[in-house]
């Protein structure tokens, strides 16, 4: 059993082995531990512990179509499901070289050290519908049980109101 917020409810008994030195405590129910979130697998089950953070969220796929994104992004971009869209579209087109540039060069040092934390960060432009807005994202990869990278993690800020305070 993992998890520091395990529930632990309904104990029925408790006994000591004084030979082993080992407390025994019988529980009718346990519930809501790290391995009963894990067991899970759906990338929906994950996503919805990220759904109400603060800043854009999303998961994509190694090419940045977009698998899921939480309502900040959403938001954000003011534009409403996002699912199918890639990052390219998103970016402003004088900032997509840099995008490209960004995502192979995370791709390519994830391939040449799997156990290690492939990440990159960028500031550029997203071009919503209205108008560009900056932003400061930051990508990481995740591996499968093959060390092949499998999505992109992805957490973007608004940038908006540091660049005005700037100017």
């Amino acid at each position: 059993m993992l998890g520091a917020t395990t529930e632990w409810r309904k104990m029925e008994g408790i006994t000591h082995n004084p030979e082993t030195s080992t407390l025994y405590v019988a529980m009718s129910e346990v519930a809501q531990g790290m391995e009963d979130f894990m067991r899970s697998g759906s990338p929906n089950d994950v996503f919805s512990v990220i759904e109400h953070a603060y800043h854009g969220i999303f998961l994509s796929d190694i090419d940045g179509t977009i698998l899921l994104a939480n309502s900040a992004l959403a938001q954000l971009l003011q534009q409403g499901a996002l699912q199918g869209i890639t990052l390219e579209e998103l970016t402003h087109p004088e900032d997509r070289t840099l995008l490209r540039r960004a995502l192979a060069q995370l791709l390519q040092n994830a391939e040449e050290a799997p156990s290690h934390d492939a990440r990159t960060q960028l500031t550029f432009r997203f071009a919503p519908i209205h108008s560009a807005i900056w932003v400061k994202l930051s990508l990481t990869c995740t591996i499968d049980t093959h060390h092949q990278t499998k999505f992109l993690v992805g957490h973007i800020e608004d940038l908006r109101e540091l660049r005005e305070a700037q100017e």
